[in-house]
């Protein structure tokens, strides 16, 4: 519409059709051009208002597909997303991508750099929720992503599948029950900590304002007080581990590190009771 609040002329709204047209090859418009040029014809034609209302549907798929980013992708330019839920962030002047969210400062998610993130939101966040991935411990195969960072779903069989960090085929000795896993991945694997974060940010025990972030995977900056804060698997607001000590406020400061991709699977204790009347003995044939 015009600044007068009333649909374009034909002849204008064809012309910037086609300058649209030019501009994103890859959208087509050609039914909304055609009932705008046949607008100008004279009886019989359909309004311009009635014409763009008709295609709404069709010129919001056709923005969509040309102009958002999806994943990986920089946003800087398009300032939309492609996926639903997601919001288009800045790290600097030079990279910007869609999330769900973003925390100010190091994002050790980022597998290019340690530069800090300023978390900027260009343009609106994408209509609809976030796809649900499956939680650890929860079968996967429906989602075909896992919520943990660093993990992949990988099928044990037709019935089964879990995310984790690592699958190796065959029996898992730590299960109650035998069985054999085909550890067939399923979809991609979810970002894990970068490399990086093993040498840049605070190691156990060091305080991580500064750094903002923690080498140790599944650990989360917490703030004590304002001149102490330390890497911890979590906190309670109010603990303190003796009498004298200052009360932890508990505020997070940037993001909790996930597990890396490469990283070797947690041990899960006791092998279960099956595996010494299943599996063979030293020295016999496995």
């Amino acid at each position: 519409l015009g600044h007068d609040g009333r649909p374009p002329s034909p002849e204008v709204a064809a012309a910037e059709v086609a300058a649209w047209q030019l501009l994103h090859p890859g959208g087509d418009l050609t039914p909304v051009s055609d009932t705008l040029v046949a607008g100008g014809a004279g009886a019989g034609a359909v309004d311009v208002a009635d014409a763009f209302a008709a295609n709404s549907t069709a010129l919001l798929a056709s923005h969509d597909e040309t102009l958002c980013s999806g994943v990986g992708e920089s946003c800087l330019k398009s300032k939309c997303c492609k996926e639903d839920g997601m919001q288009c962030f800045t790290k600097d002047q030079y990279w910007g991508q869609c999330m769900e969210t973003c925390i100010p400062g190091p994002n050790v998610l980022d597998q290019a750099s340690s530069a800090p993130w300023e978390c900027k939101s260009l343009g609106d966040r994408a209509p609809g929720n976030p796809k649900e991935c499956a939680a650890d411990g929860a079968d996967c195969r429906a989602d075909k992503c896992c919520k943990s960072g660093g993990m992949q779903c990988f099928e044990k069989d037709a019935n089964w599948g879990v995310c984790r960090p690592q699958c190796t085929a065959g029996p898992d000795l730590f299960e109650s029950t035998p069985g054999q896993w085909s550890c067939k991945p399923i979809g991609p694997r979810s970002p894990g900590a970068a490399p990086w974060v093993a040498s840049k940010c605070a190691q156990p025990g060091s305080d991580c304002r500064a750094a903002g972030c923690c080498a140790a995977p599944g650990a989360q900056c917490y703030k004590q007080t304002d001149f102490w804060a330390q890497c911890l698997p979590d906190c309670k607001p109010g603990q303190k581990a003796n009498e004298w000590d200052k009360e932890w406020s508990c505020d997070a400061i940037g993001s909790r590190t996930p597990s890396r991709a490469d990283s070797p699977p947690p041990s899960a204790g006791k092998v279960g009771a099956w595996v010494e009347d299943t599996c063979s003995d030293e020295g016999q044939n496995c």
